[in-house]
């Protein structure tokens, strides 16, 4: 039985009791901090209102005091060594009770704009730690310092120039902008007011980006409200100088759009005020006027200048209404904070891991200071970790079945995301980062977990008509014959089994003379997430099923037990992130062992699988990124079905 739940019954197959001897022995992984831990409140100018509402992230309630003693002894029980299976079900809970400040400090400031040398960055840190000290704990400053001192020292050689999109610098302005653009306690966009909000928040980030980099841009505008917006063409010629603007196409377009719609805005705006004027005027003007013997030909006067004035008003309606924040295309400005917080996720997860002893102690000590929007991602976090820790377990009868259905895609997309249970296995062969995880998400004996993140330097739209073909991994090194599919099945909208298109493939698996041969069948499909009318990932799913029977063949090569997702993520303009995650148990004692898996195969499959995405993506872009036929490759099809029916996109124009 499935569920789509994390707080329900188990997803998929059996169940196991989730008593506190079993978590005391299987749960024995620390906290994880999502990147929107370490976000702080924007910077705003003391003289200016407010760019967004309030997001209550930080605010009194933080402070120690008499109120919330009882708040701080039930956190202090949240974690320790030797009980980290406790949830934050009591924190929260008691959180929720306090009494805390709807509004942010009336002047925070940014923690680093980018740009500069380490000294700068470190002396704005410790001037924002002294301004906002009383709103957001010296804990969360702590770890964000720590954070970005890890980007400095991990940042390769290579990629040390400022427009590299792996440059120091380059996650630094990303970090920054999330300041400004993302309410971690709403995880999503800030909430803006107003057009005016949003240019003054783009024009104050701009500023700091100028300001921080080693441009000479002057800004010369007579209109001073958002001089440095309106300079975008400018700043656009000496983009090579900032560090996100270079390394970002998406960005670069995106600003110089709000400079676009900002100066539509500013003129709206004059128009709007000279009517204004001049309507004060002409009733100025009729009132001063003596009365005239006619009083027939005033009152006609006065009708047509009322019925001018209407239909001046009813134009200035309708032209205050073509650019207003109910029109407002937010698309851009979601897409952009998803990649960002992204991006940033990679590198925070990666810092916890390499800094565990940090982390558990930095934990330990400040538990009792941590803002209630983070304690509130933590306890979301750890309820999903739980449910799929103690509720959920594949079965071998999960590996029969020939349908994928929600909860398959739900669950490919949590091995897919930073969970406290993955383990760095590589994280210095061709720029990827490589994970392990001990974690039983099965009830199959000898599963294991490994999964591979990485970019490409091409559109999300390009990756996936390269990468949803015929063509599988290993197919040309010989690894991978006689593969076939077979029963391709139509999706129905009204059938949650049928709700995706699904094929089934079936080949053998060859890793030469001294080996038995294995078998692979399974059922794939693909699942896509839109933001607007731009695709913002795709999840390609394949599952071990039971399509050949083999009973009687006792020659049979073994069967490879395979639950595998790759997910695809626009990462930029021409970039794409890739996550490809597997559970599975390849069959045999030495085949499935930790040390060939894990130790021998490691770096093997890393630089397979970064060879094969160069071979299959610099052939297709020989091809011109052609499109596959849907009538011939049946896994670009699936997809094709999905975003016709449920999204409403016709990818196959891409």
């Amino acid at each position: 039985m499935k569920s789509t739940s994390p707080s329900s019954s188990p997803m998929m197959g059996n169940s196991t009791s989730s008593s506190p001897s079993s978590t005391n022995q299987s749960s024995p992984y620390l906290y994880y901090f999502p990147i929107t831990s370490i976000i702080l409140p924007p910077s705003q100018s003391s003289s200016t209102q407010p760019s967004h509402y309030g997001d209550g992230c930080y605010s009194p309630v933080l402070s120690q005091t008499t109120t919330h003693s009882k708040r701080w002894s039930l956190k202090l029980q949240a974690y320790s060594p030797q009980n980290s299976h406790n949830d934050l079900s009591s924190i929260h809970d008691n959180t929720n009770t306090a009494t805390s400040s709807s509004s942010c400090s009336s002047s925070p400031v940014m923690i680093s704009l980018g740009g500069g040398n380490q000294n700068t960055t470190r002396s704005v840190i410790s001037h924002a730690a002294h301004e906002i000290s009383t709103t957001i704990p010296n804990c969360i400053l702590e770890l964000r310092e720590k954070f970005q001192t890890f980007l400095e020292q991990t940042t390769t050689t290579n990629n040390q120039a400022p427009n590299a999109p792996t440059s120091k610098d380059a996650y630094l302005n990303k970090l920054a902008f999330l300041d400004e653009f993302f309410s971690p306690s709403k995880n999503r966009i800030r909430r803006f007011e107003s057009l005016d909000a949003i240019f003054a928040t783009c024009d104050r980030f701009l500023k700091h980006l100028v300001k921080s980099s080693s441009s000479s841009i002057v800004t010369n505008i007579t209109n001073d409200r958002y001089p440095y917006l309106l300079a975008m063409d400018e700043i656009a010629k000496q983009s090579s100088t900032i560090p996100l603007l270079s390394s970002h196409e998406y960005c670069l377009q995106w600003f110089k759009d709000q400079a676009t719609l900002a100066s539509k805005y500013c003129k709206q705006e004059i128009a709007k005020k000279l009517k204004r004027e001049a309507s004060i005027d002409d009733a100025a003007q009729h009132s001063s006027e003596d009365d005239s013997d006619n009083e027939e030909d005033d009152e006609e006067a006065l009708v047509e200048d009322e019925g001018k004035t209407s239909t001046e008003q009813d134009d200035s309606t309708q032209e205050e209404e073509s650019l207003s924040m109910e029109n407002y295309d937010d698309t851009g400005l979601k897409m952009l904070t998803l990649m960002f917080t992204n991006c940033l996720e990679d590198k925070f997860a990666l810092f916890q891991k390499k800094n565990s002893k940090f982390i558990r102690k930095w934990f330990s000590k400040n538990i009792k200071e941590l803002p209630n929007h983070v304690i509130d991602l933590l306890q979301k976090k750890r309820r999903k970790f739980l449910h799929y820790h103690h509720q959920f377990k594949l079965s071998e009868e999960d590996m029969n079945v020939k349908t994928l259905i929600d909860s398959d895609f739900e669950f490919a997309s949590y091995l897919m995301d930073h969970t406290e249970d993955w383990k760095v296995l590589l994280d210095d062969v061709c720029d990827m980062v490589m994970y392990k995880s001990k974690e039983s998400y099965s009830s199959i004996y000898g599963m294991k977990n490994q999964k591979i993140i990485c970019t490409v330097p091409y559109s999300i739209e390009n990756v996936l008509k390269t990468m949803l073909t015929n063509e599988m991994f290993g197919e040309r090194n010989g690894m991978l014959v006689d593969m076939k599919f077979h029963a391709f099945q139509e999706l129905d909208p009204n059938i949650s089994s049928k709700k995706y298109s699904t094929v089934i493939q079936t080949s053998t698996m060859n890793y030469g003379p001294l080996f038995k041969k294995r078998a692979l069948e399974n059922v794939i499909s693909t699942r896509a997430v839109f933001c607007g009318n731009e695709v913002q990932e795709v999840i390609h799913l394949y599952k071990t099923c039971s399509f050949v029977s083999r009973q009687d063949d006792s020659k049979a090569p073994v069967k490879v037990v395979v639950f595998g997702c790759r997910r695809y993520t626009k990462d930029d303009t021409n970039r794409t992130r890739i996550v490809d995650g597997r559970l599975m148990n390849m069959g045999g004692f030495f085949m499935n062992s930790d040390f060939v898996i894990n130790t021998l195969g490691a770096k093997k499959m890393a630089e397979d699988w970064d060879e094969f995405l160069n071979i299959m993506l610099t052939e297709a872009a020989n091809n011109n990124f052609k499109a596959p036929d849907p009538k011939e490759h049946y896994i670009w099809r699936t997809l094709c079905d999905y975003c016709r029916v449920h999204c409403k996109v016709d990818i196959t124009k891409w």
